[in-house]
């Protein structure tokens, strides 16, 4: 069996400008993280929100990710889950093949799930 070494990852949830979401990017990376995870919630303030206990989510998940790939070179860039109600398939898989494309890496990672809360 093969062992590898145990790894740290961060997951962010909101920023307030692009320069203070790539500088999180690049500090992550800097600091060694693995990876750099996002949340695909449609998730604001209000009573969902307060009865999930789950901080607002302030960016969409893959334009965020494209944004932390091209602000860094070696840190796997991902949705802890993107939830496949939100998304056709075929087009979350194209989306997620230009970051790799355009960032010139296979650094993006992907689970899905079925959602079973509006």
């Amino acid at each position: 069996m093969t062992s590898r070494p145990f790894r740290f990852g961060l997951q962010a949830f909101t920023t307030s400008s692009a320069q203070e979401w790539t500088e999180t990017a690049r500090t992550a990376e800097d600091l060694g993280y693995s990876c750099l995870h996002l949340a695909d919630h449609y998730l604001g303030p209000g009573q969902a929100a307060t009865q999930a206990n789950h901080p607002p989510q302030d960016v969409a998940a893959i334009p965020a990710m494209m944004a932390a790939a091209c602000a860094t070179s070696t840190i796997k860039i991902g949705a802890r889950v993107m939830c496949c109600d939100y998304h056709h398939p075929v087009v979350l898989a194209k989306q997620l093949a230009t970051i790799d494309l355009l960032t010139d890496s296979t650094r993006s990672r992907l689970k899905s799930a079925a959602t079973s809360r509006p």
